[in-house]
């Protein structure tokens, strides 16, 4: 950890407490060993930061930077809480989780990740709520082929918008305060090098997801999400997954497939066969507003897509191909499809 102006270091109950009098407190390749209380303040972050097992660090109310490809790796418990995450001039890599590890995001505004928060091991305690992932390639990734994460996902934003200043500082404002419309008002941009021209890939990607030890446990994206101005909302490949009470919005075709859900199945030979549930009740149905695709699925998954809302759907709200499996289409209201 290097100073580049003054700062306090407060040992308050086992934790360090971390603020700065005046500027930037700068953490390069560091490794944090104790407990730690990141507190309204400017910090720069470059290289890998660690975050050692049984090691709690707190961020509120703070402004992070974070250098080209700089990474966090967390094996303890990291938690975020009014916060605002972001890079300069290119992509930072992301928080990448390990077996164990604690991840609490509240309230945060978190950009120009290329992969805003990766858990590829399966067996971790998330907590995101609250939050604005803007400009990131790909803003939450699980990828552990037995999961047995416990994830909660509720409230959350996900785009590539050009942002009121409002939700870019230390202490953003909840995104909530605006309406879906409002949000979808905001002008389009794209993301930093190395991807520069291009919109976010997607909010949230699954790959291989899936618990055999429990079958009926599915990934569950059902907590009044949005998801407005990407490429993809979600892309599951071969996952077992529910998603309800969200909203896909502004999902609109450039070069390639745009589509609010885009489903992989299985083309060969796999243990399992993956599953998406794409509402369900009356209440729990889905909204989707002005999509290239509402649902895009390929391949072998057990399907169903009930209760939902489509409106102003440029190619297909649903859309199945090359699957032999079980698929339920149901009490779903098209719009201008």
């Amino acid at each position: 950890m290097h100073k580049i102006k003054p700062y306090l270091i407060i040992l308050l109950l086992n934790t360090l407490v971390i603020k700065s009098n005046t500027d930037t407190i700068k953490f390069t390749n560091h490794t944090f060993m104790k407990n730690v209380h990141l507190n309204a303040a400017h910090y720069l972050f470059s290289g890998t930061t660690t975050i050692n097992k049984n090691v709690k660090v707190s961020i509120d109310s703070s402004n992070l930077s974070f250098s080209p490809n700089a990474i966090m790796t967390v094996k303890g418990n990291l938690q975020i809480r009014k916060s605002y995450f972001h890079a300069f001039d290119a992509m930072w890599d992301g928080i990448y989780l390990y077996n164990g590890s604690k991840l609490v995001i509240d309230q945060c505004t978190i950009e120009d990740a290329k992969r805003a928060v990766v858990d590829t091991l399966g067996a971790n305690d998330i907590d995101i709520n609250s939050t604005w992932f803007n400009k990131n390639y790909e803003s939450i990734v699980l990828k552990a082929t037995n999961t047995t994460s416990n994830l909660t996902l509720k409230n959350n934003l996900f785009s590539c918008d050009v942002l009121p200043v409002a939700y870019t500082t230390a202490i953003p404002v909840f995104w909530g305060t605006m309406s879906p419309t409002t949000i979808g008002a905001l002008p389009a941009t794209f993301m930093l090098p190395p991807y520069i021209s291009r919109k976010s890939y997607s909010g949230i990607t699954l790959f291989q997801t899936k618990t055999p030890s429990n079958p009926s446990q599915y990934v569950q994206i059902v907590k009044y999400n949005l998801f407005d101005k990407l490429k993809h909302g979600i892309v599951a490949t071969r996952s077992k997954f529910v998603v309800q009470n969200n909203t896909f919005q502004n999902i609109t075709a450039g070069k390639g497939l745009f589509a609010a859900i885009y489903i992989y199945g299985r083309t060969g030979f796999l243990p399992y066969l993956p599953e998406a549930k794409i509402g369900g009740t009356p209440s729990q149905g889905n909204t989707f507003n002005n999509c290239t695709y509402g649902v895009f699925s390929q391949y072998g998954s057990i399907l169903s897509v009930l209760n939902n809302t489509l409106t102003t759907i440029s190619r297909d709200g649903i859309f199945i191909t090359k699957n032999r499996y079980d698929v339920v289409i149901d009490k779903n209201k098209l719009f201008q499809c």
